[in-house]
């Protein structure tokens, strides 16, 4: 989160050229202010029966975050 304020109030030129990805259901407040704010965002939605390997990034970025002490963004 700290890296995404960063930007944003570093180089606010660069909205037209960075697209910012967010995994479904992680972020959405953010994503959303962002992408009102004139920024580029997408959202990876997990697709098909085997959604396996979306959990296990999901669950990968959730664990690196703890070990950080520090929260997803809203």
């Amino acid at each position: 989160m700290d890296l995404i304020q960063w930007l944003q109030d570093s180089i606010p030129e660069a909205r037209t050229r960075i697209t910012f990805g967010f995994l479904k259901g992680l972020g959405t407040k953010t994503m959303i202010g962002m992408a009102n704010a004139g920024w580029k965002v997408d959202e990876y939605l997990p697709y098909g029966n085997d959604h396996g390997s979306y959990d296990r990034r999901r669950e990968i970025y959730l664990a690196s975050l703890a070990s950080a002490r520090t929260r997803p963004p809203e």
